[in-house]
């Protein structure tokens, strides 16, 4: 539940342009978006407060994207997390599936979005997610 505030999200991409890109994709949206480029800024960032979501690319320097999942549910974010990448396969599919962790291609764009407006309107509507 967003309590007045707005949904904000947590964009970790080694890619500038990637971050930059979403940042202001999900800003025009109605999202607070923060960025990290890698994986250890990521779990040192969403400590407090924790986003309403997570994207994170596969191919981060340091850990990758589902170690670095796997390192924010450890810590406590409970919130959803997108695995966003280009090297989406049946093996990280499966084991982003066991973290709670939602995969979507950097091909489908669209289901992002998708993906994002239905989270969204679930936290602006006070639903659990």
């Amino acid at each position: 539940m967003l309590d007045g505030r707005l949904p904000t999200v947590l964009i970790v991409d080694d890619e500038r342009d990637v971050r930059d890109w979403l940042r202001l994709s999900l800003a025009l949206r109605g999202w607070v978006a923060s960025t990290a480029a890698t994986g250890d800024e990521a779990v040192a960032s969403a400590v407090a407060p924790e986003p309403d979501l997570v994207i994170v690319d596969f191919a981060l320097p340091g850990m990758n994207g589902l170690e670095c999942a796997k390192a924010l549910r450890r810590q406590g974010v409970g919130g959803s997390i997108i695995l966003f990448s280009a090297f989406i396969d049946a093996k990280r599919t499966a084991a982003a599936e066991r973290l709670d962790v939602q995969p979507i291609s950097k091909v489908d764009q669209p289901a992002l979005f998708r993906t994002v407006d239905a989270l969204q309107q679930q936290l602006l509507e006070g639903a659990a997610v």
